[in-house]
């Protein structure tokens, strides 16, 4: 999938998708344990407030927050060296569409 020019947000198929990596943004913070507390903690593993940490990719769907990503570096002692580990979050609507991809694609830019 080829991306449009601009790093910071593109549209595909209707949705927004964000870099945010390290922009410190209270309201998409807040909307990130928002939307983390809407789901069942088996679904989401972490504490909602744990999700509005380290963001890197944000999806959005007709301006309301969809799916995130957030990213935590550190050293994979396995590979021994320094990496981030991604963890994703999305709403169930649409864990059967191309948002997933889309989004992850978006938090490795």
């Amino acid at each position: 999938m080829a991306w449009p020019v601009s790093a910071q947000s593109e549209v595909i198929a209707g949705v927004e998708y964000r870099n945010v990596w390290q922009q410190q943004d209270r309201a998409l913070a807040h909307d990130a344990t928002a939307l983390a507390r809407a789901l069942p903690q088996r679904e989401r593993r972490l504490e909602p407030e744990q999700w509005a940490g380290n963001l890197c990719a944000a999806a959005f769907k007709d301006g309301k927050l969809i799916a995130i990503i957030r990213a935590e570096v550190r050293s994979s002692n396995r590979l021994r060296v320094k990496m981030a580990f991604l963890q994703a979050l999305i709403i169930p609507a649409f864990r059967n569409s191309a948002v997933m991809a889309d989004i992850t694609t978006k938090a490795h830019e």
